[in-house]
């Protein structure tokens, strides 16, 4: 018996969910020894303070105790191996050519036979894959949200990808924002726009494409904005089915006169939001 490929993401989102809250953001949740925050940097803290004292000996040995209880690991093989060896399994069982395993599973409907882009993964699937099995998963199973004020792994994404300033009929300046890594494929592309005053005006980003893992500078999306909120880019000269990872520049047409532009990356559609 195997698995379908909207059953395993469904469950790998919901797994993502238990990383992520359990994690925590900012100087929140449990982290790992040698985070300076986190249940696990507080528990090295008391670790060190420990030392400091004449009666080290007898508790240096629980203290670490305490850091081993206040870490990621520790919960992770309480919590999720059990699940993700079982979805291993299904995966290897599903019959499909090539598929040995989980990540293999997922390039089938990634870049293979089955896809495009039809089993990616949240980002946090790259260190719970490492927690799991001590190695990375295949970059292009991995997505990489980035939207407008978002955080992940002790990063605030004010600007998103970019952010464009309209000042003007068609005119304004770009503040750069983050670059997704090589270590994920990206994220589907999407405009965020606030403030917006004049009329209906094509927007053109120009980036970073990711297609199957090659990454290809200076493609094209496009999208019509009429007002505030968030609307999908279409590919321009970028391939349709790629993902986007940066931002190099954005334009506007003259009946915008004002209000802002954030480039976003997003999950694909239908999926659960990681966190909830």
């Amino acid at each position: 018996m195997g698995i379908n490929i909207t059953d395993l993401s469904e469950a790998m989102d919901y797994m993502a969910r238990v990383y992520v809250g359990t994690l925590g953001t900012g100087t929140y949740g449990v982290g790992e020894p040698g985070d300076s925050n986190y249940a696990a940097g507080a528990a090295d803290d008391l670790i060190t303070a420990i030392l400091g004292m004449d009666s080290d000996v007898v508790l240096k040995v629980h203290a670490k105790a305490v850091r081993q209880a206040a870490a990621l690991s520790a919960v992770r093989v309480g919590t999720w191996s059990d699940v993700l060896n079982s979805l291993n399994d299904l995966c290897r069982a599903s019959g499909l050519t090539g598929v040995t395993n989980l990540n293999t599973y997922l390039t089938y409907y990634n870049t293979g036979s089955g896809g495009p882009n039809n089993g990616l993964q949240h980002q946090a699937w790259r260190e719970m894959h490492y927690r799991w099995k001590g190695s990375y998963p295949t970059a292009t199973n991995l997505y990489f949200e980035c939207k407008r004020n978002g955080y992940w792994a002790g990063t605030t994404f004010t600007n998103a990808l970019a952010k464009y300033d309209v000042t003007g009929a068609g005119t304004g300046s770009l503040t750069s924002g983050y670059s997704i890594t090589t270590n994920y494929a990206g994220g589907k592309p999407y405009l965020n726009v606030t403030g917006f005053a004049g009329a209906s005006a094509t927007v053109t980003v120009t980036g970073t494409q990711d297609l199957a893992g090659v990454r290809t500078t200076g493609k094209t999306w496009t999208a019509s904005v009429s007002g505030d909120g968030t609307v999908a880019l279409t590919a321009g000269t970028a391939h349709a089915n790629a993902l986007i990872a940066a931002v190099s520049s954005v334009s506007v047409g003259a009946a915008m006169t004002n209000g802002d532009i954030y480039v976003e990356a997003w999950k694909p559609s239908g999926r659960l939001s990681v966190p909830a």
